[in-house]
């Protein structure tokens, strides 16, 4: 399908406009004076500088070439920003697509035209060029020509494409990199078989009540939350990271919840140094994992916060709704704490649980 070149430069006037901007900046770069220039218009050409004779040839190459360099790496930016690592375009808001139109654009006008082509022709043929000006000179002129015959099926704008294009694809190699650090931050082995975990509710004693609640202060001094009896200190899973858990005494348990405090410790500022972006997708991915591990069913998923750190609850249900498990996960410093309580569903339960992990608070900041 033929498309007049001027409607092709209007639709894409954001390219050309950087195009003749990037010859400007190489002719500052290169100390040559600028006479005048046309950013856009309706024409053949859509844009144009004039300039004085550079110094050298290799300068004159430098400002004929200059747009290929600006215009794709500009490009280039804005597909990064256009595309984020973790979004897909099924539904593209209407700032993505403005972004996507705009690097198109731009990345497509990074081929120099048949006029820059035929003055670095001249430059490198003139008296005096140097033999390694003429080696590079004629065959960038050639390949400037085939881009400009190119245009006719389409090459330029297929660069352009190809461009943002290559943005996406580095967001998503990025977000696969990221994804394999970062889902080390929930272990593999935390959770078992949530059935098994329920214990079976132990009746309370004449000296206990279901209503009697105790506080318990970390060891470390770094939190605190209630619970109904005792908790106490568990043997650390198998993790990457140094890890504590603390969970309930079963002799001391009279609405039947697993409950469960984990603390994970990160070197120095690997959270703090992960995109938040990241994070999400790394437990999302966790959180799809667990869901399978249980052969349950993910029934809610809501972001959370402690003071002003963030957070995540999870909630899952698994043997056909009989149990329930609910987690919130918290980012302190370059800690994970992890809260999970597990339980056969009932009204006493599921009060008790809501009690659990709205008692969790912070005291200071683990070493």
């Amino acid at each position: 399908m033929f498309i007049p070149g001027f409607l092709i430069s209007l639709a894409t006037f954001p390219g050309v406009i950087v195009h003749e901007l990037a010859h400007v900046a190489f002719c500052k770069f290169t100390d040559t004076r600028v006479l005048k220039v046309c950013l856009f218009r309706v024409g053949n050409p859509a844009g144009y500088v004039i300039h004085e004779q550079p110094s050298t040839v290799w300068r004159h190459i430098l400002i004929g070439v200059g747009p290929f360099f600006i215009n794709t790496v500009l490009g280039l930016m804005i597909g990064i920003v256009a595309i984020p690592m973790h979004m897909d375009l099924d539904h593209p808001t209407p700032v993505q697509i403005l972004l996507l139109w705009l690097g198109v654009s731009i990345a497509m006008h990074s081929f120099p035209s048949t006029g820059d082509a035929r003055s670095i022709w001249h430059a490198v043929w003139s008296k005096g060029a140097p033999i390694s000006a003429k080696l590079l000179g004629a065959p960038l002129v050639v390949v400037i020509f085939v881009g400009a015959i190119g245009s006719i099926v389409w090459l330029d704008v297929l660069y352009g494409v190809g461009v943002v294009g290559a943005a996406g694809a580095l967001q998503k190699a990025s977000l696969r990199k990221y994804q394999a650090n970062a889902a080390k931050i929930v272990p593999a082995d935390y959770h078992p078989n949530f059935a098994d975990l329920v214990p079976v509710a132990t009746p309370p004693t004449a000296l206990q009540s279901p209503n009697k609640w105790f506080e318990f202060l970390s060891p470390d001094n770094d939190f605190k939350l209630s619970a109904p009896g005792q908790l106490v200190n568990a043997e650390p899973t198998r993790d990457v990271v140094p890890n504590v858990i603390f969970k309930l005494k079963e002799s001391e348990n009279p609405y039947g919840v697993y409950f469960h405090v984990k603390r994970l410790d990160f070197p120095h500022g690997t959270l703090a140094g992960l995109p938040s972006t990241i994070f999400d997708s790394a437990l999302n991915a966790a959180r799809d994992k667990d869901a399978s591990a249980i052969q349950g069913q993910l029934v809610g998923d809501s972001p959370v916060s402690l003071e002003s750190y963030p957070g995540r609850e999870i909630r899952f249900s698994a043997e056909a709704g009989s149990i329930l498990a609910t987690e919130r996960m918290y980012i302190v410093g370059d800690h994970l704490y992890l809260i999970l309580a597990i339980r056969k569903p009932s009204e006493e339960a599921d009060s008790a649980v809501t009690r659990f992990l709205n008692s969790f608070r912070l005291i200071t900041q683990p070493r």
